[in-house]
């Protein structure tokens, strides 16, 4: 099926499509631009279309290849619903005359037609929200509650993190980079996610009026995701991780949020305070077209 393609330059008109196919947050304009200024990379905003079907996808140019990922998963949506992704390889093909790499699906977007056979398996963990927090929280081990309660104990309290504080938040965040020996974002990125992306939500965790833990979330429509947690020695001695996370169950369960995407676990110790809340392993697919 023939498919014009072009570069979509009018963030508002992408994101006007982006909110009337089915948000997507991994499609939103403002924060792949931020992205790929931070990782040097060109933002490709693609538009691929024909008489029946408009999709729009994330491609991240870096020197002469173009990958389908850049954090978290694809941005890639649908003004019909199903996209067959074969038909998105082809149409790329043919526009930019290059192949993609790393198309990662996202596991809670069901409208990708995944009748391909060259991917590659990967994991996430995803938790159910419901508009039921007394579910979750009766059901989940009694080594979250438990720490949750002693972070509690311990006058570990919890709020968003603004501009007022951000200073203190990139602080810890450095320490943290420093401590995993990676490479860190500006404290600019930071300032401008907060001033101008939708959807994102940092909280701390305060300890006499000094942070010791934060974490970052994104959402969209359907999902919540867990992108970025970070402790000082003190945060983690006193369990305040488990703190913000309780309280960002708490308030997205009583939003429209269906699911609770908490991330891949390269190892074990990761993985496990994530399945402490009742989140299950589920297999996601990564594509190399």
């Amino acid at each position: 099926m023939k498919f014009n393609c072009y570069i979509e330059n009018d963030k508002n008109s992408w994101d006007i499509f982006n909110k009337k196919s089915k948000l997507d947050f991994f499609v939103d304009y403002e924060w792949n631009t931020l992205v790929c200024k931070e990782m040097n990379c060109e933002f490709i905003p693609l538009v691929i279309e024909n008489k029946y079907k408009k999709i729009q996808i994330c491609l991240y140019k870096k020197g002469s290849d173009y990958e389908g990922t850049i954090l978290g998963y694809s941005g890639i949506i649908s003004d019909k619903g199903n996209i067959n992704i074969i038909d998105v390889i082809c149409a790329v093909k043919e526009s930019l005359n290059t192949n993609i790499k790393n198309i990662t699906i996202n596991p809670t977007k069901n409208d990708i037609n995944l009748s391909f056979s060259n991917y590659l398996n990967s994991h996430t963990y995803l938790l159910r929200l419901g508009n039921d927090f007394e579910k979750i929280w009766n059901e989940c081990s009694g080594k979250a509650r438990t720490s949750v309660r002693f972070a509690k104990k311990n006058d570990v309290k919890v709020e968003k993190v603004n501009i007022e504080n951000i200073d203190i938040f990139y602080d810890l965040y450095k320490k943290e980079q420093s401590r995993k020996n990676e490479n860190c974002f500006s404290k600019a990125f930071f300032i401008n996610l907060i001033e101008n992306v939708n959807n994102i939500y940092i909280l701390g965790a305060f300890k006499n009026n000094e942070i010791i833990s934060a974490s970052v979330f994104m959402y969209d429509d359907t999902t919540l995701y867990y992108w970025m947690n970070l402790n000082s020695k003190i945060g983690r001695n006193l369990q305040a991780s488990y703190l913000i996370i309780y309280e960002i169950i708490k308030y997205f369960s009583t939003t429209s949020i269906i699911f609770f995407d908490m991330g891949y676990s390269h190892n074990d110790n990761i993985s496990r305070p994530k399945r402490y809340w009742g989140a299950k392993k589920i297999e996601t697919y990564k594509l190399n077209a």
